[in-house]
């Protein structure tokens, strides 16, 4: 399983999914059927954002493609975070949304109805022939009434269509769309194992400095799912600093054979 963010004015929202595979000009989205409520969130997404997709039906799973020109698809250092609370409030906000523009749509066809009646009325009573001046009055006085309601339905009908487009420029805008593997992928295992020794490491020595602090403030926050970036940076402390550290981690994890078979578990867990 593999985590999609979509960043929502910047509160991270995750989506599972089974696969994602990025090309030069499109993304293809896979979710199994385990998976369905997330595969509808994310449509509900797209068609909130008014975007246009592809999705394709199988037994087993749906795919969904999307063109990559409309997400930012840069990576940043931000962990992803799994709230069901988050989820089901930006959920909810899609939903009121798309009732909003179906009720709003509603509103506009039932006044164009109304506008078109009222034409046909104007038109059958402008059709009557009348000899005696009192019923081409009481015609003409029906007409302006008639005439009056209708241009009314039709002023409607345009403030309607104003609004609509008002709110369908700016609402559940999404700022970008952000992939988050697992470790496993992001991290050989060894690789992984160093960084697991290190902090073990640094959060035993009784006193660190403020550069120490950092370095184990950033190992305590990885998680299952990162960001690329993520590992860039942690590649550039480990040339710099990591590896001088590495020794003296060896040495203090080989000393605790359970501190070391706990942490063979964890790697293997994650490794599977």
């Amino acid at each position: 399983m593999n985590i999609l963010n979509v960043i929502y004015k910047d509160t991270s929202v995750n989506i599972n999914h089974s696969t994602i595979n990025i090309y030069d000009d499109y993304i293809q989205i896979f979710f199994t059927r385990t998976q369905d409520n997330d595969c509808k969130f994310f449509c509900q997404w797209l068609d909130a954002n008014i975007i246009d997709y592809e999705k394709k039906e199988r037994d087993s799973y749906t795919i969904i493609k999307v063109y990559t020109n409309i997400f930012n698809l840069d990576i940043a250092i931000k962990s992803p975070i799994k709230s069901s609370e988050v989820y089901n409030n930006f959920y909810e906000a899609i939903c009121k949304y798309k009732l909003n523009i179906a009720d709003t749509e509603a509103s506009i066809a039932k006044y164009e109805e109304y506008a078109a009646d009222k034409v046909n009325k104007i038109s059958n009573i402008s059709l009557r022939k009348h000899s005696d001046e009192y019923h081409k009055s009481s015609d003409n006085t029906l007409l302006k009434i008639l005439e009056s309601i209708r241009c009314k339905y039709l002023e409607i009908v345009a403030l309607t269509k104003e609004y609509l487009d008002v709110s369908r420029g700016t609402l559940l805008v999404v700022d970008e769309l952000k992939v988050a593997y697992h470790v496993s992928e992001l991290f050989s295992k060894d690789d992984y194992r160093k960084l697991i020794y290190i902090q073990e490491y640094l959060n035993n020595k009784s006193k660190l400095s403020k550069q120490e602090e950092q370095y184990l403030e950033m190992l305590w926050n990885l998680n299952d799912y990162e960001y690329p970036e993520v590992v860039k940076e942690v590649e550039v402390i480990k040339q710099k600093k990591f590896n001088k550290y590495y020794d003296k981690a060896l040495k203090f994890v080989e000393k605790d054979e359970n501190l070391k078979e706990n942490i063979e578990k964890k790697l293997n867990k994650i490794y599977q």
